[in-house]
């Protein structure tokens, strides 16, 4: 269905010299400038780099968010407009669907979600620790792990 992906990087510099690859960088941009920009998909491929900020302000701006099934991206799963994968394959797939699709406008929800008090409430949240579990910790020794 879809053509063979090929990574095949320029093997010199003087090779890199003669067929530059075809972006445009830039520099830096307030992330304000692009929210009405016509671009409507980011494309995240990566496993190993921290984009989770980009792939919220794709996201926070209305934009598909093309981003691979793994442990780091798992907040972002629960948005409309998020579409996840985990072949190249399905990557295709989902560039194809978004490019012939419009991306929906975040509900009241999901827009709150990417307010400092949100992400306030989900870090106190996941830093709760119960009498329950501090005696559990204490009984294995683990109380004073974050000790330094």
């Amino acid at each position: 269905k879809h053509p063979p992906f090929v990574f095949a990087p320029p093997a010199s510099r003087f090779e890199w010299r003669r067929h530059p690859i075809p972006a445009k960088f830039p520099g830096v941009i307030d992330h304000a400038q692009l929210k009405n920009v016509p671009h409507k998909i980011f494309l995240n491929p990566s496993t190993s780099e921290v984009l989770c900020t980009t792939t919220a302000e794709a996201l926070a701006m209305n934009k598909f968010a093309i981003i691979p099934k793994h442990p780091s991206n798992t907040f972002f799963l629960q948005f409309t407009n998020c579409l996840s994968y985990d072949t190249l394959e399905e990557c295709a797939d989902k560039m194809e669907w978004a490019l012939e699709n419009t991306p929906t406008l975040l509900s009241e929800e999901e827009r709150r979600k990417f307010t400092w008090k949100a992400a306030t409430e989900r870090l106190l949240e996941s830093s709760i620790v119960t009498v329950k579990q501090a005696r559990k910790r204490a009984e294995d020794g683990m109380d004073k792990t974050d000790a330094r």
